[in-house]
């Protein structure tokens, strides 16, 4: 499962990015290295102070909770910080946000489906952190 996760989303989001952006193939590389940056540290903080309440919720098809609202802020702040780092112009960081993000959320979603027992089976063994961490290597290598 996590095999299709990692295709549809490298997928959809490098043509976006270079259909929609016109993002050169070193850009849309640093973006995929970004998203991956800022993913996981929000993921992780995130399982780390409240565990997986706030990330099923936003992981599924209900209605989003403020704390997944604020999550989904924290995941765009944290995108933006590391595009900046990587040289993108405030006007693209924004551009790349609003493609990203929507893309992200909405893959993770279809496979987790607001289940927590397969979020905590996607994130791995061990603690909270490091099941967060799992995730996310999961999802981009």
């Amino acid at each position: 499962m996590i095999d299709s996760i990692i295709d549809s989303l490298k997928g959809e989001l490098v043509e976006g990015l270079n259909n929609k952006l016109g993002l050169s193939g070193t850009e849309v590389d640093k973006t995929l290295s970004s998203t991956k940056d800022a993913f996981d540290k929000t993921v992780s903080e995130e399982a780390g102070n409240n565990g997986l309440e706030t990330l099923t919720n936003l992981f599924s098809d209900n209605e989003n909770s403020s704390s997944s609202n604020g999550l989904i802020s924290s995941l765009g702040e944290n995108l933006a910080s590391s595009l900046s780092s990587n040289g993108f112009s405030s006007d693209k960081v924004s551009s790349i946000k609003d493609v990203v993000l929507p893309v992200l959320i909405k893959l993770v979603s279809e496979k987790i489906g607001g289940n927590s027992q397969m979020l905590s089976g996607l994130l791995g063994k061990g603690d909270i952190q490091d099941k967060a961490s799992g995730l996310i290597k999961g999802l981009f290598n």
